[in-house]
């Protein structure tokens, strides 16, 4: 049996490290193994914004039971369920790096310095290359200021490529100008510079990756403030999203609540806390 315990509507969301299961530290967003602090139990530690979010929904599932009284009149002598599942499901309006990365369960980095590529080899020996196809760097993304050079050396010599003439340079390497055949003991090498600070998403390196969730929201009717957080949230899926979009990005992340330690009479799980309220809201 599946209820729908809260949507919180319109607000911000903070990924934080998710705690410990001990609830004695804390691990990282980015896949560094859990310790490296002495938080106060259910204490969330420092989070990164990641967006506005339209709603932050949590679906608990409960296994209900119940004994029959057979001794009387029929009907539940007692009943019960057990907690099987917390599922959580984040829409956020961003498509970040850091956002993408989470969605693809990969891993997120941006380069640093500029780097000089000398006589890359390219794999294009024996074939025929025709006008206005593309021909791909081993290492984008290509800084389009800076002098990109491509040379032909074969068993009479060798042979410079001249840009805007015989190609136009493009982010991942060229776009050819004319119909290029490159024989079996020829070489085709390319020279280029790297784009500094460039954003580089590998999809698919982890199997899943755990959060803390702050999500702070502001509740329509009475204005009033509302925090929820999530101390440790296992991301599980993401829906399908465009790359390229003519709207502003949007995400849907989904996951399950696992828990961790927590002092007695509070929640292993999460909390919700509201401005008190000024006015009614019926």
């Amino acid at each position: 049996m599946s209820q729908q315990c809260c949507t919180l509507l319109r607000g911000r969301v903070i990924l934080t490290p998710a705690l410990k299961p001990s609830g004695v530290g804390w691990g990282s967003l980015w896949g560094i193994e859990y310790g490296g602090g002495a938080a106060t139990p259910l204490q969330m530690p420092p989070g990164r914004f990641i967006g506005n979010s339209s709603a932050l929904t949590i679906t608990p599932t409960y296994q209900t039971f119940e004994t029959i009284d057979y001794t009387g009149e029929g009907g539940p002598a007692c009943a019960g369920a057990d907690l099987q599942n917390i599922a959580v499901s984040i829409n956020m309006k961003c498509q970040s790096p850091e956002n993408l990365a989470l969605a693809l369960f990969g891993t997120q980095c941006t380069t640093g310095a500029p780097s000089v590529v000398l006589n890359e080899l390219i794999p294009v020996s024996g074939s025929t290359i025709q006008c206005n196809d593309s021909i791909f760097f081993g290492q984008p993304l290509v800084d389009l200021d800076q002098n990109v050079a491509l040379q032909l050396d074969g068993p009479t010599g060798s042979q410079s490529l001249n840009a805007g003439v015989d190609f136009q340079k493009t982010a991942v390497g060229v776009r050819m100008l004319r119909d290029l055949s490159v024989d079996s003991l020829t070489t085709l090498r390319a020279s280029y510079t790297t784009q500094a600070g460039a954003q580089h998403i590998e999809a698919a390196t982890r199997d899943s990756i755990d959060v803390g969730v702050v999500y702070e929201g502001i509740e329509k009717l009475t204005q009033r403030a509302v925090i929820a957080q999530i101390y440790r949230l296992r991301l599980v899926n993401s829906s399908a999203f465009d790359l390229i979009n003519q709207q502003p990005g949007e995400l849907n992340l989904s996951g399950q609540l696992l828990p961790v330690c927590s002092p007695a009479n509070r929640s292993r799980f999460w909390r919700m806390m509201m401005q008190p309220q000024t006015q009614g809201c019926c």
